[in-house]
């Protein structure tokens, strides 16, 4: 009797611990999985690579609208392809010509608009320049109420910039400037682009100025 009863007693022990090994083994496979999701949470993202030189090649032939005019069409630093009436976006790449771009830089927004702090979108749009000028050297060149795009940029990647550090996001500090009040407290949509030698555009100030109340 004692015999049998030890028999079993020694079957029980070795199914439990038959039972227990198998799970531990299978905890053990489960904590290695969760550590290796821990470490490489990415593993299953799609990886992404550089523009090629085919996919710059490409890039200026889609991004190819006009937005400046009186002779610096060709000067401009960025490509830009019109989404809307009053809105654009643009490339930016390290070099301005196509057979001469390597690196993507900038992506970006312009909007139409003036020389006017009242007409600035919000902070992004740190730059603005005249839509009209015979060199883009001279799209700076601004007086208050002029005509043309504010401009927001966005860094694609690592890089040194006009002796700064850029890193990817909203550059809040892009060629920043200060445009001049106005008198104006409501943005009108009243954006239609008219020649800068009639000088029409001061109309648009006083355009504005009726909305204040609306």
């Amino acid at each position: 009797m004692k015999q049998k009863f030890f028999l079993s007693l020694c079957i029980c022990v070795g199914f439990l611990f038959v039972v227990f090994s198998i799970y531990s083994l299978l905890h053990k496979t489960s904590e290695k999985k969760l550590v290796h999701a821990a470490v490489d949470p990415l593993a299953k993202i799609p990886i992404g690579h550089y523009l090629s030189q085919g996919d710059i090649q490409q890039a200026y032939r889609v991004f190819h609208d006009q937005y400046l005019t009186g002779g610096q069409e060709q000067e401009s630093p960025r490509i830009v392809r019109w989404v809307s009436p009053n809105t654009f976006i643009f490339l930016q790449f390290d070099r301005p010509k196509a057979s001469e771009a390597k690196k993507l830089q900038f992506i970006g927004l312009g909007e139409k608009g003036v020389y006017c702090s009242e007409t600035k979108p919000d902070n992004s749009f740190t730059h603005f320049v005249a839509y009209d000028a015979p060199h883009y050297d001279q799209v700076n060149q601004l007086q208050p109420g002029d005509q043309g795009y504010w401009l927001s940029f966005a860094s694609v990647g690592s890089f040194t910039y006009d002796g700064r550090r850029e890193n990817p996001g909203i550059d809040y500090q892009y060629d920043l400037m200060t445009p001049p009040s106005c008198g104006v407290t409501k943005y009108n949509a009243v954006t239609r682009i008219t020649p800068v030698s009639d000088r029409r555009h001061r109309l648009l100030l006083a355009l504005m100025r009726l909305g204040q109340e609306a």
